[in-house]
């Protein structure tokens, strides 16, 4: 049960958002038994280990689209109070 909802589950933030080896949304494992569950587990590992030499190369720049909307949400903000603020 566990591992179809991480799978196969509505909210897939973590699965897609750290994923650096293949395209967002683009590994859908199948999980109808305990071997599909542990071969799902090693191919995980696997691509966290792409995902750690990623974040130790300072040549690759791995975006999070969820992160940076945020960023751009909040340094909106702050620049319409900052705005508002002056006009005073």
């Amino acid at each position: 049960r566990i591992a179809k909802l991480y799978y196969q589950g509505a909210d897939l933030f973590f699965f897609d958002e750290f994923q650096t080896c293949r395209p967002r949304g683009s590994r859908r494992p199948a999980v109808r038994h305990l071997y599909d569950v542990f071969t799902n587990i090693r191919d995980d590992e696997s691509e966290h280990v792409c995902t750690m030499v990623a974040c130790q190369d300072g040549q690759v720049l791995a975006r999070s689209p969820k992160l940076e909307g945020a960023v751009i949400a909040m340094a909106t903000a702050v620049f319409l109070a900052v705005s508002i603020a002056t006009m005073r």
